[in-house]
């Protein structure tokens, strides 16, 4: 297999960083190398005038000032922050955030360089500052040490800045989820409002050497209104509509993008609702079953219903065909989960509502929330052609992974 040529990767020497560690434990204003911190200024400005690979002045343009340009909208950011405190810690929660408060502040220093962002890839950022662990916790107690790492990482300065040198598996493989969220509010009688897709496609790459991958798509017309990483070549995506990249090594977010046109967006369930209150009486009736619809033959799994009942409503005796409510007298909330849904008996929630005694009638019904997943789906449509690797002579391990969930989804009744 020919290579495709990458040009040369340029390698940091070993830069001591100890003054960069001159704080305490716990909160200490942090003491910058000013000699490293130019040094990684100056390396920075210099990517960003033309060093990027296989890019032209134009492709490195922001990719929200491409937007404006062409009059797009930039899709949701797809939360780097809280990614990255799932790659450090797990769960990005606040209780951790408390926690691990030094680390998060050593992370973002790193990430940003007098205001503007410098390195953002994961595993750049666990060579800068090592992610904390029970036993190097202890270390840094007892020595006074911190996680700053003694050397800059071996690709922080190289034309490709989001991979480090170097890098080796016994097993290459390469696998991609493509992760699809419906946003909708569907009207009473079961006609679509509104609707929209906000997709990713997040990948992780595990493969030696320095690999140049092609991933093309069936349709890929379908994304227009799309977010890039750093690594992908905007020039060859608008001519060919095929993302050309070398990878980062691990887990990163290849792209996001955002389907609008209602055409395109096809609505997987429907329920049915039969919610009534009367006139100087004490009772309601309740009602609703949930079915599949547009699913291509797929199983809807994790499905969960919510929603927030009038204050008027004191109690709920409701039956379920199919797995187990909850109603919250105080919060007048009415959880139901579902689970799987069996095409051939659709679940089914009904029974009374206990009302106060009197009390007018409720001005409007309450709406339905709906929570749930379709794997291997994605439900605009999009599909992968193919992924080929050039620039490696090994053959590596490739899949991909389709998954649709609801976003905000909620039906008015």
């Amino acid at each position: 297999m020919t290579g495709a040529s990458t040009g040369p990767i340029g390698v940091l020497e070993p830069d001591n960083r100890a003054s960069r560690q001159q704080r305490s434990i716990r909160g200490e204003k942090r003491l910058p190398d000013a000699q490293s911190a130019a040094f990684r200024r100056r390396s920075w400005a210099e990517r960003s005038r033309g060093s990027r690979v296989g890019q032209s002045a134009g492709e490195r343009l922001p990719q929200r000032a491409r937007w404006a340009g062409q009059g797009l909208s930039a899709p949701r950011s797809g939360g780097l922050c809280e990614q990255l405190g799932r790659d450090y810690f797990g769960v990005c929660s606040e209780p951790v955030i408390k926690d691990n408060v030094v680390v998060v502040y050593e992370v973002l220093e790193e990430m940003l360089d007098n205001g503007f962002p410098l390195a953002t890839e994961s595993n750049i950022l666990k060579e800068l500052i090592k992610p904390p662990t029970i036993l190097r916790t202890v270390v840094n107690t007892i020595t006074g040490s911190t996680n700053v790492g003694d050397q800059l990482p071996t690709g922080q300065l190289s034309v490709v800045p989001w991979r480090r040198t170097g890098v080796k598996y016994t097993n290459n493989e390469a696998y991609f989820d493509v992760i699809e969220e419906i946003d909708a509010i569907i009207d009473k009688s079961g006609s679509t409002i509104t609707a929209e897709i906000q997709g990713v496609i997040d990948a992780c790459v595990k493969l030696t050497g320095m690999p140049d991958l092609t991933l093309s798509f069936m349709n890929p017309r379908l994304l227009d209104d799309v977010s890039f990483h750093p690594c992908v070549r905007f020039k060859r995506w608008e001519s060919e509509r095929i993302l050309s990249f070398i990878p980062p090594d691990g887990n990163f977010r290849l792209l996001s993008y955002h389907v609008s046109a209602q055409n395109l967006v096809a609505i997987p369930v429907y329920v049915k609702h039969n919610i009534s209150f009367r006139d100087s009486s004490s009772l309601g009736r309740f009602e609703i079953t949930v079915g599949p619809k547009q699913t291509m033959g797929k199983t809807i799994e994790g499905v969960t219903v919510t929603s927030q009942m009038p204050k008027g409503v004191l109690n709920m005796s409701l039956t379920p065909s199919q797995g187990t409510h909850t109603f919250d007298p105080v919060t007048k909330m009415l959880s139901w989960d579902v689970g799987k849904i069996n095409p051939q008996k659709p679940p089914n929630l009904k029974g009374t509502m206990s009302l106060q005694a009197g009390a007018s009638k409720p001005d409007e019904n309450p709406t339905i929330n709906l929570q749930f997943k379709i794997q291997q789906l994605a439900i605009s449509g999009l599909k992968v052609n193919r992924l080929d690797m050039y620039g490696e002579k090994y053959k590596p391990f490739k899949g991909i992974k389709y998954m649709t969930k609801a976003g905000k989804f909620q039906v008015r009744t």
